[in-house]
C-alpha cells in the first residue's frame, strides 16, 4: 500500500474532525450557531437518541437532526481510540521522517511533508476542540447535577461532533429524582459484552472531562464538579444497564453535623459506580455529600489502564481519594492515617468496603443470577475467624478519625453510616463481564453510629487492675459493630433464612413440624452466633450441585440441637471447598 492511500485512510478518519473545523470556520465568520435546535422538546429528545414511536418522527427536521446525532455518536465512539491509535502514531512518524531528512537518509517530498503537517495540526485542532467541550460540559453538570442523561448525551454529543452547541442552554431539562430511579425496560433481562463496552467508553468520557476540568482550572473548581459528575457518571451507567436503583433511609441524614464515615458491603463494581447517586441529594454539615472512597492502590493506581487510559484513578487521586497498598500492611496502615486526616483537612466523607474485595456471585439452581454473598470474602490464612470475612481497616480508620479529631481539639461527633447494598451482584458479579439488565438495586441506610473523639479519654483513663490493650479491644469491638449494622442494613439473614426454608419444603419436601422445628432452633441460636448464616451464605456460593448434601447436613444438625462445635466443623468443610473452588 502505497503513502498515499495510507493518508486517505487517514483522512477518511480525520473527516469528521475536517467537517468541524470547516464549519467551526464558518459559524464564526457568519455567526451561525447550533442553538436553535428544538432542545425544548422532550418528543424530539425521544426522537433524535432513538427511542421513539415511529410514527412521532417522520418530520424532515427530526430525521436531519437524528441523522446528525447518530454521525456524532459513531465520532463520540472514534474519537479517543483515533487519537491515540492514529494520532499519536502519525506525529511520531512525522518526528522520525524528519529526523531522516535532517541527517540525509531520505529525499524531502513536499506533498508528504504537507500530508503530515496536515493531519498533525487537525489532531491538534481536535484535541483542543475536545478540551473546549469538555469545559463546558464540566460546567453544564456542575450547574445541572440532576438532570436526565439524555439532555446531558443529547448535547455533549453533538457539540463533540459538530461544534456551536449551546451546551449551557438549560431548554428543556428534566431533573430526575435518584432516590427511586428507574430504567427498566418491559424486555426480558439479557446479559451483554456489548453494554459493559459502551460503559467503559462513557467512563473513560466522564473521567477524562473532570480531568480537563483540573488541569485547566484547578483543584477546587474540579471538587465542585466532581460530586455532580459522579452523581451523574451513575446515572448514565444505570441507565445503559437499565437498572432500578432504590434508596431508602436518606432522611436518617439530612442535615447532620460532624465528620462522616460511609461503610459498606462489596458486592459489585457497581457499589462503587452508585454511591455517588445514592447519596447525590443528602445535606450535611450545610452541603452536599462529598464521598471519597479508600480504594484498592493495585486496582486503581497501579493499572495503567484504570489509572491512565480510562484515567479513573488519576480523577480519584485529583480528589482525595485513598489508595490503599492492600499487600503491604505497614503502608497500608499510614494510608489509612492519611485518609483520617483528610476527613477534616479537606472537608470529604471518607468511604470504604471493609470485606475489601467483591464478594463471590450467587446463582440459583437454573443458573439464573441471584446477587451476591457476604460472608465468603475470607482468606485461607484466617477462615476460622469468626470475622474473616472483615478486615480490620475500618476499624483502623474510625480510630484514626477519632485520635486526629482529639489531636486537633475538635469536639463534634464522628456519624459512621452502615449502607447495605442489594441487587448489584445481579448487573455485574464478581469475575464477570457480561451486564444484566433489568434489576433491582437498593442501597438502604442503616443505623448511624455516633462516637465523639472524647471517648479516647475514658479509653485510657487509669484502671485500678491491668487492663488488655485499650486500642486492640477497642477495634476488636467496633469490627464487631460494623459487621452486625452492615448485616442489619442489608437484611442478609431474614433473606437467608427465607430461601432456606423455601428450598426445604420445595426441593427437599420437608414437612411443615420439621420446618418449624428448624426454624425454631435457628432463633435460638442466632442471637449468640452467626453461624448458621454463615454456612447458608457459604453453600449459596457454591456451585448448586454442592448444595443438597451440605443443606442436608445443615438440617440435620438444627433438628439434632448440637454444640456449636459441630456446625463449626461443617462450616470449616464448607469454607475449605469454597477457597478449594475459587483458587482454581
Amino acid at each position: 500500500m502505497s503513502l498515499s492511500s495510507v493518508f486517505i485512510i487517514i483522512l477518511a478518519l480525520y473527516l469528521l474532525p475536517l467537517i468541524k473545523f470547516v464549519l467551526t470556520v464558518w459559524r464564526k465568520l457568519f455567526f451561525i450557531s447550533l442553538t436553535k435546535i428544538p432542545a425544548s422538546s422532550d418528543l424530539f429528545k425521544r426522537n433524535i437518541i432513538g427511542s421513539s414511536n415511529p410514527k412521532e418522527s417522520k418530520s424532515n427536521n427530526l430525521k436531519f437532526w437524528r441523522g446528525l446525532f447518530r454521525v456524532a455518536t459513531v465520532e463520540y465512539i472514534l474519537a479517543p481510540f483515533r487519537h491515540y491509535l492514529i494520532g499519536l502514531p502519525v506525529a511520531f512518524a512525522f518526528l522520525v521522517y524528519s529526523g531522516l531528512i535532517i541527517f540525509n537518509y531520505t529525499v524531502m517530498s513536499w506533498s508528504l511533508f504537507g500530508s503530515f503537517i496536515g493531519v498533525i495540526v487537525l489532531m491538534l485542532w481536535t484535541q483542543f476542540s475536545r478540551a473546549q467541550t469538555n469545559l463546558k460540559a464540566a460546567e453544564f453538570i456542575r450547574i445541572y447535577p440532576q438532570m436526565h442523561p439524555d439532555d446531558f448525551i443529547l448535547r455533549y454529543r453533538l457539540d463533540l461532533a459538530w461544534g456551536g452547541m449551546a451546551i449551557l442552554d438549560k431548554r428543556g431539562m428534566t431533573p430526575i429524582n435518584p432516590e427511586s430511579l428507574d430504567f427498566t425496560t418491559d424486555k426480558r433481562p439479557i446479559q451483554s459484552y456489548f453494554i459493559c463496552a459502551k460503559i467503559l467508553i462513557d467512563t473513560m468520557y466522564f473521567a477524562h472531562l473532570c480531568l480537563f476540568a483540573y488541569r485547566k482550572l484547578g483543584e477546587q473548581y474540579v471538587f465542585e464538579v466532581f460530586d455532580g459528575a459522579a452523581s451523574f457518571w451513575g446515572k448514565r451507567i444505570l441507565q445503559l444497564a437499565k437498572g432500578h436503583l432504590k434508596v431508602m433511609g436518606l432522611d436518617k441524614l439530612n442535615n447532620l453535623k460532624g465528620s462522616f464515615i460511609y461503610i459498606f458491603n462489596h458486592k459489585s463494581v457497581f457499589d462503587f459506580v452508585l454511591a455517588f447517586l445514592a447519596l447525590s441529594t443528602i445535606k450535611v454539615n450545610n452541603r452536599h455529600v462529598r464521598i471519597r472512597f479508600i480504594l484498592a492502590k493495585d486496582h486503581f493506581k497501579d493499572n495503567p489502564l484504570v489509572y491512565k487510559i480510562f484515567g479513573i484513578g488519576k480523577i480519584c487521586e485529583a480528589v482525595n481519594m485513598i489508595f490503599i497498598a492492600r499487600k503491604n500492611p505497614k503502608q497500608s496502615n499510614l494510608d489509612l492515617k492519611k485518609a483520617a486526616k483528610f476527613i477534616y483537612e479537606k472537608d470529604i466523607d471518607v468511604a470504604i468496603f471493609p470485606q475489601g474485595t467483591r464478594a463471590k456471585g450467587k446463582f440459583n439452581r437454573s443458573m439464573k443470577r441471584r446477587d451476591a454473598g457476604y460472608y465468603t470474602t475470607i482468606r485461607k490464612k484466617d477462615k476460622n475467624s469468626p470475622l474473616s470475612h472483615i478486615r480490620k481497616g475500618s476499624s483502623h480508620l474510625i480510630w484514626d478519625t477519632l485520635n486526629d479529631l482529639y489531636q486537633r481539639g475538635v469536639n463534634e461527633n464522628l456519624n459512621i453510616v452502615f449502607i447495605g447494598i442489594n441487587g448489584t451482584g445481579n448487573t455485574l458479579p464478581k469475575s464477570n463481564l457480561k451486564i444484566q439488565t433489568n434489576t433491582d438495586i437498593e442501597f438502604s441506610i442503616g443505623e448511624i453510629i455516633q462516637l465523639n473523639p472524647g471517648i479516647l479519654n475514658e479509653l485510657f483513663a487509669p484502671q485500678e487492675e491491668a487492663q488488655n490493650d485499650p486500642k486492640r479491644d477497642f477495634l476488636d469491638q467496633t469490627n464487631l459493630m460494623i459487621n452486625e449494622n452492615l448485616v442489619e442494613a442489608m437484611s442478609l439473614h431474614p433473606m437467608l433464612l427465607q430461601r432456606y426454608l423455601t428450598e426445604l419444603k420445595g426441593q427437599f419436601r420437608f414437612e411443615n413440624d420439621k420446618i418449624a422445628a428448624i426454624h425454631d432452633t435457628i432463633q435460638e441460636i442466632s442471637p449468640q452466633s452467626n453461624v448458621v448464616f454463615q454456612l447458608l451464605d457459604h453453600i449459596y456460593s457454591l456451585p448448586s450441585n454442592h448444595w443438597n448434601g451440605y443443606l442436608s447436613q445443615l438440617s440435620q444438625l438444627l433438628l439434632e440441637k448440637p454444640s456449636e462445635e459441630r456446625y463449626l466443623n461443617l462450616l470449616e468443610d464448607v469454607t475449605s471447598e469454597l477457597l478449594h473452588l475459587e483458587a482454581k
